[in-house]
């Protein structure tokens, strides 16, 4: 029998593969998703086609009628011209839509610095040869405070729902930052039409709601006292 190099040899146990201990990698999973479903926040976002709001004299309809009609309130985002609100017009024959509510010329430093790694640009702002121009939130804010303080007071269901539309030029992070204005109410009613109040707005925390139980989470979650808690995706056609 021809003789093998020590090498091509097989030793007992050499091929033998020790269990693989899952208990660790079990224990961080069980650990971090609690954690991770704690630090989501969760909206009811739905995608819905909606006819927009036009200008009409049709014929007057009974108060039975216009109060079945929601107000179909719809947040219309203009690429690099502003807001625009409007309603359901059988709620406010004389008036369906808002003015527009245009960008903000603002202080430089929102805009950050582009020679300047350290500076960050604001979300919802953008350098222009004029200055610094954001898209007004805190108008937009006080805009549907007003409109759901004036269309909920008195009704047994309070306006919940608010429809957000854009231009296909608008960018993510202004319909997000959309979104949280109409999401949740803030420390302050009102803020202020100039700088200053948008200033004050850019700082403001979201006012405290309920404490809710989430499954998985051992503490109550602290959640926002919401403004339109249901925000629709909305295609005008």
């Amino acid at each position: 029998m021809a003789a093998r190099k020590p090498s091509e040899r097989r030793h007992g146990g050499a091929d033998e593969v020790a269990e693989l201990n899952l208990v660790p990698i079990m224990a961080i999973m069980v650990i971090l998703i609690p954690m991770l479903i704690y630090m989501f926040t969760f909206h009811q976002i739905r995608v819905q086609r909606v006819m927009a709001p036009r200008r009409g004299t049709g014929a007057q309809k009974t108060k039975e009628e216009k109060k079945e009609k929601e107000l179909n309130l719809t947040i219309l985002i203009k690429k690099d011209r502003g807001f625009q609100v409007t309603w359901e017009q059988a709620l406010m024959p004389d008036t369906q839509a808002s003015e527009m509510i245009s960008m903000r010329q603002v202080d430089d430093l929102l805009c950050g610095d582009p020679n300047d790694s350290k500076t960050v640009r604001a979300q919802g702002c953008w350098p222009r040869a004029e200055g610094c121009f954001c898209y007004d939130f805190a108008a937009l804010y006080n805009e549907l405070v007003q409109k759901k303080k004036k269309f909920s007071d008195g009704k047994e269901k309070p306006e919940k729902r608010v429809n957000i539309t854009a231009e296909s030029a608008v960018t993510w992070e202004v319909v997000s930052r959309t979104m949280d204005a109409a999401t949740c109410r803030l420390e302050q009613e009102i803020y202020g039409p100039g700088n200053d109040g948008f200033n004050e707005y850019v700082k403001a925390k979201p006012k405290k709601g309920e404490l809710k139980k989430i499954p998985g989470v051992d503490d109550p979650v602290q959640f926002c006292d919401p403004l339109f808690p249901n925000i629709v995706f909305a295609m005008a056609e």
